[in-house]
């Protein structure tokens, strides 16, 4: 079964990292309609309990969400992309030295694989908004087929800003989470980047690392983050996927 397949895999890989709980699965009582898994109980993210955090353990919840996005895309070639906020809850530290709050991942049943090649270009392409280089925005574009050379330069510049927002937050200062319409704003982009598209269908990619996208920054903008994730992004960027 797909989503007890891939619920095994989050938690295998994670089972060594206390800042994320997965559910066990129980095989023997999962059906071809119904997985079973373990109880998992925790807060959900808008809850006025967590909402009431200091800015440090909100902080630290924020990036280690951005760890876990990074890690699945830039590493492991395969992402959870359904992240509402339904599919995560947070289940507080209450010990009083090293605290770790962990992140309840649930649902698993709309992961998607990436190619090593579409990873190796999807990195250049990252790295290339964060410099804001346009030419190099486009060759890796096209290498990914997002863009095709004869599309029009309205299409073009439409993508193209829709990559440097995305890397925003990304640009070495601390991002204030709890002020931003930058989801808003990729929402509003890929809807016209979509329209654009008249005669092929857009690229499934880009509709489902959209999706994703907005729903970890929809997560960081509830928590009210407040972060600078320069350094966790590049340290991504600069490594090759396993």
């Amino acid at each position: 079964i797909f989503e007890m397949s891939w619920t095994k895999k989050y938690g295998n890989l994670l089972k060594n990292d206390p800042r994320f709980i997965v559910p066990q699965t129980y095989p023997d009582l999962t059906t071809s309609r119904i997985i079973a898994t373990s109880y998992e109980p925790g807060l959900a993210i808008d809850s006025e309990e967590i909402k009431s955090l200091s800015q440090d353990r909100r902080n630290k919840i924020a990036l280690n969400a951005l760890d876990l996005y990074f890690k699945e895309l830039f590493l492991w070639g395969f992402v959870q992309t359904d992240p509402h906020i339904g599919n995560y809850k947070i289940r507080l530290d209450t010990s009083t030295k090293d605290q770790v709050d962990k992140i309840i991942l649930y649902d698993f049943g709309a992961v998607r694989e990436f190619t090593p090649e579409f990873l190796t270009s999807y990195r250049g392409l990252i790295r290339s908004a964060l410099k804001n280089d346009i030419v190099t925005m486009e060759k890796y574009s096209i290498q990914l087929k997002f863009l095709y050379p004869d599309d029009s330069q309205e299409l073009k510049n439409l993508f193209f800003q829709f990559c440097t927002t995305m890397v925003e937050p990304f640009q070495g200062e601390n991002y204030n989470w709890s002020d931003t319409d930058i989801p808003k704003r990729l929402t509003q982009m890929i809807g016209k980047i979509l329209a654009q598209f008249k005669v092929r269908a857009p690229p499934r990619e880009v509709i489902f690392l959209d999706r994703k996208t907005t729903g970890v920054f929809i997560f960081l903008s509830i928590l009210g983050a407040q972060i600078n994730a320069q350094a966790l992004i590049q340290s991504y960027l600069d490594e090759e996927p396993i």
